[in-house]
Formats: structure tokens, C-alpha cells, sequence
């Protein structure tokens, strides 16, 4: 009776062990994958299947077999109930659920042990014949190679191509009312593009053609006038010489404290590859 539910208490200790872990401000590699790894892949399941076959003497190939079955099973259903709860899949919350799940599976599996009738005491073997290995070295290669799988899949994935556009005040100093605006070319291929300026719907100035290569960027500075109490306005534009029709991307922002154009304009331009 006095090691009856060591097994149990060995399951609640490594469950409050990763509570704590989560919650230190530093996390060591080594240290942090001897206390999840089992967490994640046995001690829940283990511990609800001492639940369910608490009347039962299981071997000890279906007893893995389930402990792990049943794990990946409780992480499944637990982060589609973390994804839902305001607290989300954070390292926190997951040892938090998982820590509840095996205390509470375990305390169950505890009380019934102890109005179990049936005491089947039989010697702790570790045989598994030679067709059980087989087959666990089957599913570890099945695991190890959709792993692998799919991290190169989402690796080499082909993504589609995009510019990036931007209209941002001037870090310069005493320019509050000046604008860095610029395109970078993240497309697959070379592109041209026209990019167009407006203040309080008038146009102030278009740039065509801007030649980009691939990853190259280009940018410019535009300096509107100080005003005590006005607003200005502006809109930026981009197009591409191949749909001149559609805009392509657009950005929109308003100067506090700033004049119309044509009070004083100034630009830069460069062309830069990133």
C-alpha cells in the first residue's frame, strides 16, 4: 500500500515542477526539455489510463502505446480550449492545464485504486517482444519524417511577392511637419511603379518612372510648412506601370500644426538595394 501510488505522485510532482518552471523569469534548454517532454507525450495520459484500466493489469507495450495516444489526444483537445480563453497558448496556461488535467486524473485514479477490490499484484517487467519494436521504430520514423516534412514545406513554400509602402513623419529634428515616404520592392522580379503625393486632395507631386529591382528600395523626404493651428491632409499613392488603372497601395496620414504645400518643399530621393 505504501508505494501503491508512487507512480501517481511521481506524475504530480513532475505536473507542479512544470507549474513552477513556467512561471521562473529564465528557462534553461536542457532542464526545460527533461520536464516537458514527458509532460507533453506521457504523464497525462499514463495518468488517465491508470484512471481508465484502474481494474486492469495492462502490459507494458499498450500501456505506453495509450499513455502517449492519450497525452497527444489531451494536448489536442487543450489547446483548442486555451485558443478559445483569454489567457491563449502561453507557456503559462499550458502547464497550468496540463498540471490541473494530471492532478485531477490522478487523484481519481487514486480513489479508485483505493476501493478497488481487486489486488493484482504482479512484478514490474519491461519485455517487449520483437514485432513491438518493429513497429514502435516504424511510427517513430513515421513521426520523425512528417516532422521533417513539414518544417520543409513551410520552409520552401512558395510565397507571393509584394511592395511595401510607407508615409512616416521625419525623425530630422525641428521638422515636425516633414514626411519620409519610399517603396520597397519585395516582388519576385524587376517593377516600375508611379508613386503620387496629394495634400487636402490636390496633387503636389508624382514620381514615374521608379525602376526598382528586386529588394531594391527607394525613398524621399517632403517638408510642408509650420502652421500654429492647421492640418494638413495627405495621401500617398502607388501604382504599377503595368495596371495604371488600379492602385496598387495607398497610405494616408494627417500633419498637426502644418500648412498646405507650397510654402516649402524639399526632396530627396535614393535608390538603394536592401
Amino acid at each position: 500500500m505504501r508505494l501503491k501510488n508512487l507512480d501517481l505522485l511521481v506524475a504530480i510532482s513532475i505536473a507542479t515542477l512544470n507549474v513552477i518552471w513556467a512561471f521562473l523569469p529564465y528557462h534553461w534548454l536542457v532542464p526545460g526539455i527533461l520536464l516537458t517532454v514527458p509532460m507533453i507525450f506521457i504523464i497525462p495520459g499514463y495518468v488517465l489510463t491508470e484512471l481508465l484500466f484502474h481494474k486492469r493489469s495492462l502490459g507494458t507495450s499498450y500501456r505506453l502505446i495509450c499513455s502517449v495516444s492519450l497525452s497527444l489526444a489531451i494536448d489536442i483537445t487543450g489547446g483548442f480550449a486555451l485558443n478559445i480563453l483569454p489567457s491563449g497558448l502561453q507557456r503559462s496556461s499550458w502547464a497550468m492545464l496540463l498540471a490541473v488535467v494530471t492532478t485531477l486524473f490522478a487523484l481519481l485514479a487514486v480513489v479508485l485504486r483505493s476501493n478497488s477490490f481487486v489486488q493484482v499484484k504482479t512484478p514490474f517487467r519491461f519485455r517487449i517482444a520483437f514485432h513491438e519494436y518493429v513497429l514502435f521504430g516504424l511510427s517513430g520514423a513515421v513521426l520523425v519524417l512528417a516532422i521533417w516534412y513539414a518544417v520543409l514545406g513551410v520552409v520552401q513554400q512558395p510565397r507571393p511577392g509584394f511592395t511595401q509602402l510607407w508615409l512616416l513623419p521625419a525623425k530630422e529634428e525641428q521638422k515636425s511637419c516633414a514626411l519620409r515616404l519610399g517603396v520597397h520592392n519585395f516582388e519576385l522580379t524587376s517593377m516600375n511603379y508611379r508613386v503620387v503625393l496629394s495634400a487636402q486632395g490636390d496633387l503636389m507631386k508624382t514620381w514615374s518612372p521608379v525602376t526598382l529591382a528586386s529588394q531594391q528600395e527607394w525613398n524621399t523626404t517632403e517638408t510642408f510648412a509650420t502652421a500654429s493651428s492647421t492640418n494638413v491632409s495627405v495621401k500617398l499613392q502607388l501604382y504599377r506601370l503595368d495596371r495604371p488603372e488600379s492602385i496598387y497601395r495607398e497610405v494616408n496620414v494627417t500633419l498637426h500644426g502644418c500648412a498646405p504645400p507650397g510654402a516649402s518643399s524639399r526632396s530627396t530621393n535614393s535608390a538603394s538595394p536592401a
